[in-house]
């Protein structure tokens, strides 16, 4: 190997331990956050502290997910748009480029999965790259939603809210032994690879943000600041097995952040499932109990006079064996139905009060479309959209600085370089300010 190789795989090892150890406990907590909102909300934890015992039912109200929508559904029906200031000829053309760029489907929906990452946790990433057109052979601009968000590897560094200060940057991703050998060739790794380590170190150990599965290996994409541009490495295992300079200014991975934190001596970031953690916890317990008092309760039973039973005995032998609907019985006696009763009151006043807290807290209704509710006049609706606005404002205006970034790289990208004046036009809130 030589020894240019090395100095590069060996500052790209150093700097994915110093990203790690900064970013690796938030990244876990925001990776824990999704997984929550999916489904998987009763962690080992919660169930040791809220649900104690074997055999218990633990459910799960996904109220996230509603007020997520809420929140997203601007950004969905009008993202922000690049408009070249520069009206000289010969950047129609650049225009139309980036025009056409945008109007790309999988660019629109990378932007609302990153914007809707960073709404539920607080963190959300686009990276952005070129790659050849399968048809035509020409160079493409691509934009990706990162879907694994600890794969990123951030500037500890960094001071923006969207990274656009960064020096350096990675993306971790994983391969199996087998395609690493196929496509970079057999030295790609030690032949007793992974009892021999590859020159590529990824950082160890349980506070690590990175753990290589079994019978794979890394694949990291490097970027450096540099003077004459973004210098760009993929290296897998012992190679760098591409590697181009960048005609951008910044470091193309750009971060769309939620809600500031303090956390201990850092500055870190949050979105709405920490802010209504403990009150989707309160719903959940009390949607679980509900759901367990009713297995529980007392089935349909009768009291039966005893000498009403005579000569009835084996219908009632089998009575636990399928769902009898009929009851009989012998003589004038007839047996008497026990009315089914559970208590409920409690536990839905406990999920209405945490459905109204989450919505105090986030300042997004939860009532979804509301059935039978009275007219409202154009003011009622306008003061609620408004205050809708305040209550999300910090969203949209992380995300209106990372778009800024994204369409710095976009026109850089596109024009081999140049820095031209632009600006960003309609946006999520373009019908609120036509309604006004």
């Amino acid at each position: 190997m030589e020894k240019e190789q090395l100095d590069i795989i060996n500052q790209c090892s150093d700097f994915l331990s110093r990203s790690s150890r900064r970013f690796a406990d938030t990244l876990k907590r925001a990776t824990k956050d999704l997984r929550r909102y999916s489904g998987d909300f009763w962690d080992d934890d919660f169930k040791k502290l809220y649900r104690p015992g074997k055999k218990r039912v633990n459910l799960s109200l996904n109220n996230w997910n509603v007020i997520c929508n809420a929140i997203a559904s601007p950004m969905s029906a009008s993202p922000w748009h690049t408009e070249l200031k520069s009206k000289e000829d010969g950047y129609e053309d650049l225009q139309d480029a980036i025009d056409e760029l945008e109007a790309k489907n999988d660019v629109k929906t990378a932007l609302l999965d990153a914007f809707r990452k960073a709404v539920l946790t607080g963190y959300g990433f686009l990276v952005v790259s070129t790659d050849v057109d399968p048809f035509t052979g020409e160079p493409t601009v691509v934009l990706e939603s990162v879907k694994h968000l600890q794969s990123v590897a951030m500037d500890p560094s960094i001071c923006t809210v969207n990274g656009e200060d960064a020096e350096e940057g990675a993306i971790v991703n994983y391969i199996s032994l087998r395609k690493a050998r196929r496509l970079y060739g057999e030295d790609v790794a030690p032949f007793d690879y992974p009892n021999s380590a590859a020159a590529l170190a990824l950082p160890t150990g349980d506070g690590s943000q990175w753990a290589c599965p079994a019978d794979q290996i890394a694949v990291v994409s490097y970027y450096v600041k540099e003077n004459e541009g973004v210098h760009f490495y993929k290296i897998c295992g012992d190679k760098i097995v591409q590697s181009e300079v960048l005609p951008i200014k910044y470091i193309p991975i750009v971060r769309i952040a939620g809600n500031e934190i303090y956390d201990k001596d850092n500055i870190n970031y949050s979105g709405i499932i920490q802010q209504t953690l403990n009150l989707e916890l309160g719903a959940n317990v009390a949607y679980s109990t509900l759901v367990e008092r009713c297995g529980r309760s007392v089935k349909a039973n009768y009291l039966i006079h005893i000498s009403a039973l005579d000569g009835c005995e084996r219908s009632y032998q089998n009575a636990d064996n399928d769902d009898a609907c009929v009851v009989t019985w012998n003589g004038e006696h007839e047996p008497k139905p026990l009315v089914e009763q559970f208590a409920t009151g409690d536990l839905q006043s406990v999920i209405t009060t945490t459905r109204t807290l989450m919505e105090d807290v986030v300042g997004v209704p939860l009532t979804g479309i509301p059935q039978g509710t009275p007219e409202r006049t154009a003011t009622e609706i306008l003061r609620q959209q408004t205050s809708k606005e305040s209550n999300t404002a910090t969203y949209y205006q992380n995300a209106f600085s990372a778009c800024n970034m994204l369409s710095r790289i976009f026109i850089e990208l596109l024009s081999g370089g140049e820095d031209l004046r632009f600006t960003l036009e309609n946006g999520p809130s373009v019908v609120t300010r036509q309604m006004k």
